[in-house]
């Protein structure tokens, strides 16, 4: 009998967790993990914490190969839902029995209309915080001392790397569009709890996007939309991702059923930054953050599994994984999501918790203000009627 492959396509969280539950449960083909040319898989949450301060290396931020599984590092250019095949960039064609592809996320970039950008983004005056590289890059560009820095965007990323180069001495500015980032992610109270924060120990500018910016030969003025002019010798973008997958699945991101298959596609799943999840009042929404992405992974693994007939139903997927930041001395720590025009509740005043829930009472995401330890006892109880 033929050997049956499963490519996993995509070496990060969501791949790697997929390609442990496969092993795990006895699959006795062929697991191939297929990752990016020449860049070994690594722990994204790593890249400001410890690539970017220099408190590690690359190799200390690698993944394990999963055991059991084949890596094999040739960039997918082209994938054939129909076909049942996978086109490298080496010109190899890996043909599948089943495949999850889970190829993850890139970083959103700025307009390029936007006067002066492709000129400071050649001089290495603006750069993306997203991979290992963007970070090393970071870490040598602010080397030499006390730097200006502008951070474009307020979110998990851009909060923390604000206060992880604020403590490593350079002069921050944080700059959104939202007059109070992170409302959509950590509730009302809680986003406005970590604008507060930032006003304190940083220059904010909220409600402001860039304009313009004009290279110099030492630095580079960033023009604001209101006309104010910011001197910076770097700027970092941290706009958040949009969901990245060969070709020709590339767009908005691969849209799955509760079990995380690919719609309209038989024995293909996506898990990770690249899926748009369905949820009970027929909104779609995207997850990134890499706990959440391993979850996905695990379940379309055992998706697969269960269409094999290897294993029991595992259900519809609800994100309960937890993730939290760092930042100017708080953590703050989240489970789950919050779903769109879920109800925001006060569940606790002291530690600050927030809960989310649908309109039917189910939560789905609590949010917290050092509040670790009572996260976690909430994580269990997300997706429950």
């Amino acid at each position: 009998m033929r050997e049956r492959t499963i490519a996993i396509v995509g070496g990060g969280a969501a791949g790697n967790a997929a390609a442990r539950t496969l092993v795990g449960h006895g699959f006795e083909g062929r697991v191939l993990i297929i990752g990016e040319t020449g860049v070994a898989p690594y722990n994204r949450t790593l890249v400001d914490k410890g690539l970017m301060t220099g408190l590690l290396t690359a190799e200390q931020t690698a993944l394990p190969p999963a055991e059991g599984a084949e890596r094999l590092l040739d960039t997918a250019l082209g994938f054939d839902a129909s076909g049942s095949s996978v086109r490298l960039a080496s010109g190899v064609e890996v043909h599948f029995d089943a495949a999850i592809v889970a190829t993850g996320s890139r970083p959103r970039l700025l307009d390029t209309a936007i006067p002066g950008l492709a000129h400071a983004v050649a001089a290495g005056r603006v750069t993306t915080l997203h991979s290992a590289r963007d970070a090393e890059a970071i870490r040598d560009s602010l080397s030499s001392g006390p730097h200006r820095v502008s951070i474009l965007g307020a979110g998990l990323v851009g909060s923390e790397a604000a206060s992880l180069l604020r403590e490593a001495g350079h002069q921050i500015t944080l700059i959104a569009r939202a007059r109070t980032p992170l409302v959509p992610v950590l509730g009302r109270a809680i986003a406005e709890h970590v604008a507060d924060l930032h006003r304190r120990h940083v220059t904010t500018r909220f409600g402001r996007t860039a304009a313009a910016f004009k290279p110099r030969s030492d630095r580079v003025d960033m023009l604001l939309d209101d006309g104010e002019a910011i001197e910076s010798d770097l700027v970092i973008v941290a706009h958040g991702t949009v969901p990245s997958a060969p070709a020709p699945l590339a767009g908005r991101g691969l849209v799955v059923d509760d079990r995380l298959r690919l719609e309209g596609e038989a024995s293909v799943y996506a898990a990770g930054g690249v899926a748009v999840l369905p949820f009970s009042d027929g909104r779609r929404l995207r997850i990134d953050h890499w706990d959440d992405a391993a979850a996905q992974g695990a379940h379309a693994a055992r998706s697969l599994l269960h269409d094999l007939g290897r294993i029991g139903d595992p259900g519809p997927y609800g994100p309960s994984s937890r993730f939290s930041i760092r930042t100017h001395g708080t953590t703050i720590a989240g489970a789950g999501i919050a779903v769109p025009d879920a109800v925001e509740r006060t569940a606790s005043e002291e530690p600050l918790i927030t809960v989310f829930e649908t309109a039917e009472g189910t939560s789905t995401g609590v949010v917290g203000v050092n509040a670790a330890r009572q996260i976690h006892g909430w994580s269990t109880k997300l997706h429950r009627p």
